[in-house]
């Protein structure tokens, strides 16, 4: 179970980027420069929610690179503060719903990325469809075009 904590700053090169919980396949350079835009510009960006513990970033990693592109190592930036208490299935489902719900949209390849993590983490596949915003008929469907041999293609 997670439970939200306190909203606060941290330094943005502190704040850290499992690229197994990370739910896309890379972070976009194009969407980083449009977001360093309108920072330059005085936007304000949602909190990046981190993992309280590993300091893990569960969503914002395009907002912290935008940060630490316009501002430098030393960028500070809000964070707000989850407790997943080392359950780290409980971390990507997370990062999987915030990511669906906001912002660019899942690749076809992130997607099936995230039935294969997702399932290497313990997580359903009602659980993956939820947290993708599908139903679960739309994701096995999406997966049997998609998966060939037990790979992304």
């Amino acid at each position: 179970m997670t439970t939200k904590e306190k909203v606060t700053e941290a330094i943005a090169s502190t704040l850290v980027i499992d690229d197994e919980l990370y739910p896309r396949t890379s972070v976009n350079s194009t969407h980083v420069v449009a977001m360093v835009a309108a920072l330059e510009a005085g936007h304000t960006f949602p909190p990046i929610v981190i993992e309280k513990d590993t300091l893990i970033i569960v969503d914002g990693v395009h907002r912290r690179a935008a940060h630490l592109r316009a501002h430098g190592e030393d960028a500070v930036v809000t964070v707000q503060i989850m407790d997943f208490s080392g359950d780290r299935g409980a971390l990507f489902e997370a990062a999987l719903r915030f990511n669906s719900s906001h912002g660019q949209n899942f690749s076809s390849y992130d997607k099936a990325r995230a039935v294969a993590r997702g399932e290497a983490l313990g997580m359903t596949r009602e659980q993956i469809a939820g947290a993708l915003n599908m139903t679960r008929d739309r994701l096995e469907s999406f997966h049997r075009q998609r998966v060939a041999n037990g790979k992304p293609v």
